[in-house]
């Protein structure tokens, strides 16, 4: 059984050298594994939203700080959680993860872009 989830686990760069070395029936398969989760977490309609985001920046603001928001990349989403990375100067390669059960999301008109809220 062949993992598809390594795209989100590993940089891009790791799976394009990971797959130089791949027989073409191992590609065929990859690919198709990778087909066939986006088509499942397409059935999400959140994750579905987020997924219009992706490589665009969004706004995302944390519980407890008011006026505490933050402009994030959308990396990569799938039925489970959101892979954002950081927009700010001096910290560009931060990668994070969130559960989509912990993500609201909503629009922020103020910086015409999605906002996800996260609920805990």
């Amino acid at each position: 059984m062949f993992c598809t989830r390594l795209s989100w686990v590993a940089p891009d760069a790791v799976v394009q050298r990971a797959m130089r070395h791949s027989s073409p029936e191992t590609k065929r398969h990859y690919q198709l594994g990778m087909q066939f989760t986006r088509l499942i977490t397409e059935r999400s309609s959140k994750a579905r939203e987020i997924l219009k985001w992706r490589g665009m920046v969004v706004t995302v603001c944390r519980p407890g700080h008011s006026s505490s928001k933050s402009s994030h990349i959308v990396v990569d989403c799938n039925e489970f959680y959101v892979a954002l990375q950081s927009d700010q100067p001096g910290n560009p390669y931060t990668r994070q993860a969130f559960s989509l059960s912990d993500i609201a999301v909503a629009y922020d008109y103020e910086n015409d872009c999605l906002e996800l809220r996260l609920t805990s």
